[in-house]
């Protein structure tokens, strides 16, 4: 009988791994250095976890373009775990709400929940843009400044990282 149980138990976990199961979360705290290594940099310019300065407060995972980022613009991220949905929506809608009299504001479709922007332009010319997201437990700030020359992003481009970031959430 102990056979058939643990037979059974172990087909569950062999099966119940979906792709959504990610390693970033244990007992409910954000786990920094599982949650970078899921995201996907290298979709962006050949970039890595090594362009970026990655460090975590409590619940807070931050990444930052360091010394060996290879382009102009400044990258910065920042990944917040409220602990519950009902807290992440309540603290991403009163910002929201704040936020979308802006001239710059643009809402965004198919990142994480509910993500909105604010876009940096001198008349055509994309100078950069301030990502709000949100994703069932997690906020996600992201801001990318282009720099003088050569730069990774562009409005496109810079929305697609914001997806990246928040895949493994």
């Amino acid at each position: 009988m102990f056979k058939y149980i643990f037979s059974l138990v172990l087909c569950l976990g062999v099966f119940n791994n979906s792709p959504t199961d990610k390693v970033i979360a244990v007992q409910d705290h954000l786990v920094c250095a599982d949650y970078w290594a899921a995201v996907t940099f290298s979709q962006f310019c050949s970039l890595s976890p090594m362009n970026f300065k990655l460090s975590e407060g409590q619940d807070i995972c931050r990444a930052n373009e360091n010394d060996t980022y290879p382009f102009d613009d400044v990258v910065s991220v920042l990944v917040y775990n409220n602990f519950s949905a009902d807290s992440a929506s309540e603290e991403y809608y009163e910002n929201k709400g704040m936020d979308s009299s802006a001239s710059s504001f643009l809402q965004l479709g198919n990142i994480g929940d509910d993500a909105y922007a604010f876009v940096n332009a001198s008349g055509t010319t994309f100078k950069g843009i301030e990502i709000q997201i949100l994703k069932g437990m997690y906020t996600v700030k992201i801001d990318i400044n282009l720099g003088n020359d050569t730069n990774c992003f562009n409005e496109a481009s810079a929305q697609d990282f914001a997806r990246a970031i928040v895949e493994p959430l």
